[in-house]
């Protein structure tokens, strides 16, 4: 949200998002590092508050619940008459909290028992100095007969703390403006890969799809990126071929039986004819309209599935009864062919599927078997299943097609060069319907063609889809 307003530019955005963590890390470290010095320094005031503790207990002495000095000689010692740095300031008090003596450096001054529990060290003032100290009871008899009150300046310990300070803050902006560039200059380095991959993808375009972006030694994100990308322009790339193929082929298509058309009837009307001549040529005509009709049902009924504007519509549909249904339908063909059928069935079973889509797949098969069998031959139309699938195999004995070929039959408007050779007609979409309607209704196809064997489809129907 903050970068949108912003309006950075990626490399800003990197930069600026290092220094924010930069920031944020460097205030929680000097943190750390300013109270682990503080702590360290009031420790080090601590102890040596501790062994003047030790030192001043062995000196005193207790007379009538009052503490006094042991000595006189305690007081002159240099740490008791100075205030500088290494001072300490010594003060007795009896039980009622009365100042009964002190340090001669404390002059006219006295130090505060704080309310704080016996050998608790906290800060206090004296002489307009702060200064660390610490109080202890002196027992006698199990009652209090007195106070201690030690304590020592400790106006350099704060004095490099604040010091420490205001080195953090001072330092700050000029440590936030050099992560900048440094950060903008890593980010810079880190983006300069990504650039050479758009400046290689602006120059691919529908003319030159086989341009692809190098991979990198190593297999890092910019590896996969780039391998991604490739694999997208890959199947950009096929996507346009078949749309520059399904352009040409159907140019062709329809150019022929149009130009047929347009050549019989500029015949008709050069000069007057009999009537059996023009019923003949209208027949013609009629024929090769049939033929455009037949292209354009296939193309829109391919391009309807394959952009999925049409879905299916599952049902209970027989198996046993879609192929007998197929089976009428291509009644005449077989008949014209004298071809003979040899049918094996076995329990009927019903699959829950779409019935026009199944019926197609069937007429599909069942034609190009009848349009590939030699006069007389046969076709052979059988079942089988096994724990995963139900399989549908229909054969003929006919013409058969090369193994090269057999993987391109599914391609839209392929033919094959058996086709030519034979001139038999078909436009191409067969299969490739087909091959869409398996895909959608979660069946598989295949084609295996043999001279000795024959051509055989199988469709595999998965059980799962069984009633």
């Amino acid at each position: 949200m903050l970068y949108g307003k912003m309006n950075l530019s990626f490399k800003n955005k990197i930069a600026f998002t290092c220094v924010l963590l930069m920031t944020l890390l460097n205030v929680f470290l000097s943190l750390i590092v300013y109270e682990l010095v503080k702590i360290h320094s009031y420790n080090s005031i601590d102890k040596f508050l501790e062994g003047e503790i030790n030192l001043v207990t062995d000196k005193y002495k207790i007379q009538s619940h009052i503490v006094f000095p042991s000595t006189i000689i305690e007081w002159q010692e240099k740490e008791h008459r100075s205030i500088g740095r290494y001072a300490v300031f010594i003060q007795f008090l009896n039980a009622q909290k009365t100042v009964i003596d002190k340090s001669p450096n404390l002059n006219e001054e006295c130090l505060n028992l704080g309310e704080y529990e016996s050998h608790t060290y906290y800060n206090s003032y004296v002489h307009n100095l702060i200064i660390r100290q610490v109080h202890i009871p002196v027992i006698t008899n199990r009652s209090i007969s007195g106070y201690i009150i030690i304590a020592t300046p400790i106006e350099v310990t704060l004095r490099v703390l604040t010091i420490l300070k205001y080195s953090f803050l001072i330092s700050f902006p000029f440590l936030i403006i050099i992560q900048y560039f440094i950060s903008r200059h890593v980010a810079a380095s880190s983006i300069n890969p990504i650039r050479k991959i758009i400046d290689i993808s602006n120059q691919i375009s529908h003319k030159n799809m086989s341009s692809r972006i190098p991979l990198s030694e190593n297999k890092d994100e910019l590896y996969i990126l780039s391998f991604t990308i490739n694999n997208l322009l890959d199947r950009l790339e096929k996507v346009i071929e078949r749309e520059k193929s399904f352009i040409s082929f159907t140019s062709h298509e329809f150019k022929t039986p149009l130009s047929v058309i347009k050549g019989t009837l500029q015949v008709l009307i050069r000069k007057p004819r009999e009537i059996k001549d023009y019923e003949q040529k209208s027949l013609y005509c009629i024929s090769q309209v049939d033929k455009l009709n037949d292209l354009i049902e296939g193309l829109l009924l391919l391009t309807q599935y394959e952009t999925s504007k049409k879905s299916s519509n599952p049902e209970k549909v027989n198996i046993n009864k879609v192929i007998t249904d197929s089976l009428t339908e291509f009644d005449m063909q077989i008949k014209e062919k004298n071809l003979k059928l040899n049918i094996e069935k076995i329990n009927d079973y019903s699959v829950y599927t779409d019935y026009f889509m199944f019926l197609t797949i069937i007429n599909n098969l069942l034609s190009n078997a009848i349009k590939y069998s030699f006069n007389t031959g046969s076709i052979d139309i059988y079942q089988s299943i096994d724990c995963e699938f139900i399989y549908c195999m229909i054969r003929n004995f006919g013409i058969s097609i090369n193994e090269q070929e057999v993987k391109s039959v599914f391609n839209p408007f392929y033919r094959s060069s058996v086709n030519v050779d034979h001139a038999i007609s078909g436009h191409g979409l067969g299969l490739s319907i087909v091959r869409q309607f398996c895909l959608l209704l979660d069946m598989e196809i295949s084609i295996e063609s043999d001279e000795r064997s024959g051509t055989i489809a199988t469709l595999k129907i998965p059980r799962s889809r069984s009633i």
